[in-house]
């Protein structure tokens, strides 16, 4: 989310990241990129497939959920932006 809630850029992404590692998921599977919450939103609901759980925290609720509801999928066949589901990348917002 965008309130760093007196931290530093990035410091949240850092923890998440190192608790991924921690949990055995490899290096190269973490995206490293840094996000604002609305385009962590809708990077996250993009790289979802069928059965994904995603979870968002936000601070400014009524947009987030206004992104959410009114997100669409790309078309039937068209072209994945994202690898394939055995490849799919686990994403850190720093």
């Amino acid at each position: 989310d965008d309130d760093l809630r007196g931290r530093q850029p990035g410091e949240v992404g850092a923890l998440l990241r190192q608790g991924l590692l921690d949990a055995g998921v490899q290096a190269e599977r973490i995206l490293p990129d840094v996000y604002s919450e609305e385009d962590s939103v809708l990077k996250a609901l993009g790289r979802a497939r069928p059965g994904d759980l995603v979870v968002i925290f936000g601070d400014h609720l009524s947009h987030v959920w206004d992104l959410i509801v009114s997100f669409k999928s790309r078309p039937a066949g068209a072209e994945a932006p994202v690898p394939a589901r055995e490849d799919a990348l686990v994403g850190v917002r720093r």
